[in-house]
């Protein structure tokens, strides 16, 4: 199975600069033509004159300014002659250079747009201002921020995941952004024991997890491994099941004071990491499940390289307690007088935070395999997915009872992988409440396309919400009809009994 990769949106500012530069070239070409213009214009002229004759009621052709052609939400005005004789004669270089500036296609398209309802967006339960940022900049969408059990939004943002009740109270046309069972890949506990059970059955394909064993039930499983081990006895990771952001792990390479620990996840050490600038660091890679049944997949293209702050030593009892060395968790290294915070988007290979894309660079320079390291960071997330997809599926299945091709759920994963210095990819665990603060540039401008593609693939719409509309008054109709035709056979079934009764009456009477 392949990961869909999806586009990172284009700034505001690549688009001012493309708009900018192509508007210069125009202007050029214009001064250099100028006398080959002048010679056709009548021609041109009549042309066009016939033309706007024929639309002149709802034809609209853009004004060029200096620095600005076209604004995707600004009007058009009309323009002159010479602009339009312009834009014939050069249409085709445009075309080459610039395909997706197609002006003709462009006035068309605004010429027959239609006002269409907005989709509400309830973000009452998110903290996280980039993504109330993103919803209000888009005009698509209607943002509420007081939530109402009977509201009829379209689409619900919330932070954490979400409870049995939440799901039953969801109407048909609704999305949300959490599946059910989704703690079964976001939990470290739970995914450890789906990764342990595929590893069971497919040693050979599931060997990117490290060894990882649960307490207290697997005590003597690591018991028996840290025995057996004949060389140096091996470090371990220990972490609470249910904590983040670095909080309540340690390092230990002995295991009697362990033996009494709850609800913790230890995992071997990976010992010889991948370092750059003598650092040890992680990758946060981002995916969106769009739907679990069919298992629909999406990688997005950029991502977040966290480092440590102290330059890297391999474990030993004198180093084992500076978590700065071993733990690459930016809300740990932050607080660090080393700490550097990356402040330009230009420079993202520069800090403590830097983009993925800088680093496959990095490796790239160094003439290591990019390629083949992101197939099997692909199939890490593949995998990792399919040991937790029938548990969530199921559950899907039991809140959502119903087939009317709306997706009801999508979530948003964050996959942190560490890679050795063979350059070999290891999943280190998954979040399934992905933090969006935005404390840099870099992750601001990171953060903030990543929302704007999750939304643009999950392609909310009212047709749902119309279609759910249009069937509640048809249900009501029905509901109607069937009200009249009791009532008309009740008021038949009254009249019998009149007319009978008083059958019945003249009879006793005639009879008496």
């Amino acid at each position: 199975m392949d990961i869909v990769q999806f586009q990172k949106s284009p700034t505001l500012t690549s688009n001012e600069e493309k708009l900018t530069k192509f508007s210069e070239e125009t202007i050029s070409e214009d001064e250099n033509n100028q006398n080959s213009q002048s010679q056709s214009l009548n021609t041109i002229t009549t042309n066009n004159d016939n033309t706007c004759n024929k639309n002149e009621k709802d034809s609209k052709i853009i004004k060029k300014n200096n620095n600005n052609i076209f604004s995707s939400y600004s009007e058009c005005t009309e323009s002159s002659e010479n602009d339009i004789n312009s834009l014939n004669q050069n249409q085709q270089q445009i075309q080459q250079q610039y395909p997706f500036m197609l002006f003709k296609e462009m006035i068309d398209t605004r010429r027959y747009i239609k006002q269409q309802p907005k989709i509400i967006v309830d973000l009452s339960f998110t903290k996280y201002d980039i993504v109330k940022h993103v919803c209000e900049d888009l005009f698509i969408y209607d943002v509420q921020y007081n939530h109402n059990v009977k509201s009829n939004f379209n689409l619900q943002w919330i932070d954490t995941y979400l409870q049995i009740e939440d799901y039953k109270r969801m109407l048909s046309f609704q999305k949300i952004n959490h599946f059910p069972g989704s703690q079964q890949l976001g939990k470290k506990n739970l995914l450890s024991a789906n990764l342990f059970k595929m590893r069971n059955s497919f040693p050979q394909n599931y060997n990117f997890y490290p060894l990882t064993w649960i307490l207290p039930q697997q005590y003597e499983q690591l018991k028996r491994f840290h025995y057996q081990s004949l060389k140096q006895k091996p470090y371990y990771i220990v972490k609470p099941e249910a904590c983040s952001q670095g909080k309540g792990i340690f390092l230990t390479n002995t295991i009697d004071q362990l033996q009494n620990k709850e609800h913790f996840v230890i995992q071997e050490y990976i010992k010889k990491p991948f370092l750059i600038d003598g650092l040890k660091f992680d990758l946060r890679l981002y995916v969106l499940i769009k739907n679990i049944n069919p298992l629909k997949i999406f990688l997005f293209q950029e991502g977040l390289a966290r480092f440590a702050t102290i330059l890297y030593q391999e474990p030993n009892k004198n180093n084992q307690n500076n978590l700065n060395i071993h733990l690459t968790n930016y809300s740990l290294n932050k607080k660090h007088p080393k700490f550097i915070q990356n402040q330009s988007i230009q420079h993202d290979d520069i800090g403590h935070k830097r983009s993925f894309s800088s680093v496959l660079k990095h490796l790239q320079e160094q003439g290591h395999n990019v390629e083949l390291l992101m197939m099997e960071i692909r199939q890490i997330i593949v995998k990792s997915i399919i040991s937790a997809q029938p548990h969530i599926s199921n559950l899907q299945k039991t809140y959502q009872q119903r087939n009317d091709g709306n997706e009801m759920c999508f979530e948003i994963f964050g996959f942190d992988i560490m890679i050795d210095e063979n350059l070999q990819p290891f999943l280190l665990e998954v979040n399934h409440t992905p933090s969006f603060s935005t404390d840099s540039p870099l992750d601001f401008i990171i953060k903030r396309n990543l929302i704007i593609d999750t939304l643009n693939l999950i392609n909310t719409s009212n047709k749902q919400k119309q279609k759910y509309i249009q069937l509640i008054l048809f249900n009501k109709q029905i509901i109607y009809i069937k009200k009249k035709i009791l009532q008309r056979k009740s008021i038949i079934i009254n009249t019998q009994k009149i007319f009978y009764q008083k059958k019945i009456l003249l009879f006793e009477r005639r009879y008496r």
